[in-house]
């Protein structure tokens, strides 16, 4: 799909009336009030959304998650 993407907007073939917009969040505690506030303040010409994804124990994840990054083509 990411390359799909970057190869539309690259060709610029990506008309602006298929983009609708996605903010995403992964976090340790729950959404900030700035998302929600974010969220109201767009206009109204697209869809938008906001996700915030709640991981109790946010800081081991994010270091697994590097860990695992790390190792991305050593086998």
């Amino acid at each position: 799909m990411g390359r799909s993407l970057r190869d539309e907007v690259g060709l610029k073939t990506l008309s602006v009336d298929r983009i609708d917009h996605m903010l995403f969040t992964v976090s340790g505690n729950g959404p900030h009030v700035s998302l929600k506030e974010d969220l109201n303040a767009t206009g109204a010409n697209r869809d938008h959304y906001v996700v915030n994804i709640h991981i109790e124990d946010h800081q081991d994840f994010i270091t697994a998650m590097f860990m695992e990054a790390e190792d991305l083509g050593n086998d």
